[in-house]
């Protein structure tokens, strides 16, 4: 939640923001003035706001970060409160603080993979009744995943209890084996009982609609796969439905540096994981990969800290000069230093999971939804920061916990598959196959600005291959969307304009 109090007579304002951040609020604060919203448009459309382009957020936008420079947003008047923070505006004078999140601070053990497991369980059954509204329709946006489904299953259960419907939503994606996971999601939802509505996307590629991509002035930043998202949406919308579920959150919960697992087994004790993780890694990897890999999981892994010790940053060769000059490292929030694995602890916490907000809010705004993550969920995020990390990965089994607390609640085949769904392959049919020679055009128009942070030379390098890279495609995207980002800012700016 967010919460504005406002003291007409005393001339006060105070902004405060829930300690994960699942709801937005951005600020514009002057001595003379504080203006707040949920968007970051609404403050930049104000006559009192200059729009000014913050040209390190959007560096680092270009930089492929999976977090920015906390506080800060597209626009250099325009802030972002942070979660947990406290702002008072009185009378132009700001008085702020913030209480740090004490999270995986009292680290727990359990006798047996299986009670780690139940344990899990019986969070989720705790974090998925505190998600479920009292009243009113609620679906699901579901996939075969190891978070939506067991979850979805749960909610089904509960609901039930109260002579209540959960409605499962999804997209099919015919003719595209790696993308398409309907007959699993099928399968889900047969064997939870719940009604599922399947509809098919095969025409709702990136870009299908190119003269209306869901872009609004609060970010440059837009999803690609918006058009498989808005399937569901106006399905649920038709349906009333009022409460979207997702576990959208639930992959934030399981990023971790992998090679510190065998450093980590070594200091539970487990001699027999530490070896077989290693022999696992062998296959994979070759001799030179174990000892490498060996050495840097020693070296970093039985340090006290996970981020002190990490690898050399990945080389981006796309950054221009420019983009190069405005990095900065974001090691928000400072408390995460107290964690035995800060970097693990920012995956959860960190600015890339509140983030841009204003988007997300938008987009499920135009169909009259609220959307509810359901794995962002404070009680199960300190207890996935407590535990060790062997729970996290088995011998190449990812989500090892999350599996073992699904028996029951989803078919075998399901609980124990390798990711399915995967849409990079029609990602690049939208982009590559459909839509390349728009989007070559539209990024070489003479009136674009993207250079400004990507190297030219390098992206133009990509573009001619008939299969860019993945990297290539994201940046590709990332380029349009600022321009259309661009387009959109100008058109507030001619608003403002004829307003004054």
């Amino acid at each position: 939640f967010v919460l504005m109090l406002i003291d007409h007579v005393a001339k006060t304002v105070v902004l405060y923001r829930s300690s994960l951040g699942q709801v937005p609020l951005y600020y514009h604060a002057s001595s003379e003035r504080i203006i707040a919203s949920s968007e970051e448009r609404a403050i930049a459309a104000h006559p009192a706001v200059d729009i000014e382009a913050n040209v390190s957020m959007l560096a680092s936008v270009f930089s492929l970060n999976s977090s920015h420079p906390a506080g800060q947003t597209a626009f250099t008047q325009v802030s972002e409160l942070l979660p947990g923070q406290c702002l008072v505006w009185t009378k132009g004078v700001i008085d702020q603080w913030r209480t740090p999140l004490s999270l995986g601070q009292s680290p727990v053990s359990y006798r047996s993979d299986q009670e780690y497991a139940d344990q899990y369980r019986d969070i989720l059954e705790r974090m998925v009744s505190r998600c479920l509204p009292e009243s009113g329709k609620v679906g699901v946006m579901l996939s075969s995943g190891i978070d939506s489904a067991p979850a979805a299953a749960i909610a089904a259960q509960q609901l039930q209890q109260s002579g209540r419907t959960l409605t499962a939503y999804s997209w099919s994606l015919a003719g595209f084996d790696t993308a398409d996971e309907s007959r699993q999601i099928k399968q889900v939802a047969d064997f939870a009982n719940i009604p599922l509505k399947l509809i098919s996307a095969v025409d709702r590629w990136p870009l299908y609609n190119r003269d209306n991509i869901h872009i609004t002035a609060n970010s440059p930043l837009s999803n690609a796969f918006q058009g498989l998202k808005d399937t569901v949406l106006e399905a649920a919308a038709n349906d009333d439905c009022e409460i979207i579920l997702n576990g959208w959150f639930g992959d934030r919960l399981f990023m971790f540096n992998q090679r510190l697992l065998i450093a980590e087994a070594l200091r539970e004790g487990n001699t027999g994981l530490a070896i077989a993780e290693l022999l696992y890694w062998a296959r994979g990897k070759g001799l030179k990969g174990i000892s490498d890999s060996l050495y840097y999981r020693l070296r970093s892994g039985l340090s006290s800290t996970m981020g002190q010790a990490g690898m050399a940053g990945e080389n981006k060769p796309w950054l221009s000069e420019f983009s190069r000059q405005q990095q900065m490292n974001e090691n928000w929030p400072p408390e995460a230093e107290q964690h035995r694995h800060p970097d693990h602890f920012r995956s959860m916490t960190g600015p890339g999971n509140f983030q841009f907000g204003g988007n997300k809010k938008a987009s499920f705004g135009r169909f009259g939804i609220e959307q509810r993550d359901l794995y962002r969920d404070e009680e199960l995020i300190d207890f996935m920061l407590s535990i060790p990390l062997t729970q996290f990965t088995r011998l190449g089994q990812s989500k090892y916990i999350a599996r073992n607390a699904a028996k029951g609640l989803i078919p075998e085949n399901i609980r124990l598959q390798s990711r399915a769904g995967v849409l990079s392959e029609f990602y690049e049919y939208g982009l590559w196959k459909k839509e390349r020679a728009w989007l070559r055009e539209r990024l070489y128009d003479t009136q674009c600005s993207w250079d400004r942070y990507i190297d030219r030379d390098w992206l133009t390098a990509q573009l001619i291959k008939e299969r860019p890279s993945e990297k290539a495609s994201l940046i590709a995207w990332q380029c349009l969307t600022y321009e259309l980002w661009l387009e959109k800012v100008r058109e507030l700016e001619r608003q403002k304009a004829a307003v004054l």
